[in-house]
């Protein structure tokens, strides 16, 4: 008898353990970094945040295809954040001197460039606006801005009442094109940069233009 009860509670602690191992995890309320290491965030939770650690050293987090933020996300100190993939359901926020680069995923509705903090957007998807009082660069090509196109450089707003608002529009350097709505307010800025191996290439023509016409003066002289 005592062999049969032992037996039907070692059957029953066994299938609870595999029920365990194989149940999907919890969403964490709110996943807190701030070791002032690098992490790789590819889980799920309400809220995201990535600061600073006691020394303040800063700590990274990237966040991955398959991540996915309920609510929100924050970056503070110098701390850095990277959405290359993912989902966050509401609103990304910037403050201090953090940097913040999308390059992937989505942003379900705002993202808020805080602060001193430094927000580089090379791809993914902004799904409202962008809402700018520190420094927001973005890299493509092809922009224009409420369907007129406009040249590199920086942008900030009309006056000191009125903020510069509209639709920025252009291609990433993977060929996709791209609206992000858009607000300047206080001392922000909107960036417009060409995406890297386009800079690449302009720099490698200065730098042949350059020996080009070093050649010519040299041939010149002579």
């Amino acid at each position: 008898m005592r062999t049969k009860i032992w037996f039907r509670m070692i059957c029953c602690g066994f299938g609870l353990a595999v029920l365990l191992a194989t149940a999907p995890a919890a969403r964490a309320d709110n996943m807190v970094f701030n070791d002032g290491l690098p992490h790789v965030f590819h889980g799920s939770c309400d809220d995201l945040t990535v600061r600073n650690n006691f020394w303040d050293e800063p700590t990274s987090v990237e966040m991955v295809s398959g991540a996915e933020v309920g609510s929100y996300a924050y970056a503070y100190d110098t701390s850095r954040l990277t959405v290359s993939g993912g989902t966050i359901n509401y609103h990304l926020y910037a403050y201090d001197s953090s940097e913040v680069a999308v390059s992937g995923g989505t942003i379900g509705w705002r993202l808020y460039a805080l602060g001193s903090s430094q927000v580089t957007v090379s791809g993914g998807t902004i799904e409202e606006i962008m809402m700018i009082w520190s420094t927001v660069t973005v890299e493509g090509s092809d922009f224009s801005i409420s369907g007129v196109p406009v040249p590199l450089g920086t942008y900030t707003r009309f006056d000191e009442r009125d903020p510069l608002a509209g639709a920025l529009s252009g291609t990433f350097g993977s060929g996709e094109t791209f609206t992000n709505n858009f607000e300047i307010h206080g001392d922000g800025q909107l960036v417009l940069i060409p995406e890297p191996a386009t800079l690449a290439l302009l720099a490698l023509g200065g730098l042949l233009l350059i020996r080009r016409r070093a050649a010519v003066g040299y041939a010149t002289k002579r």
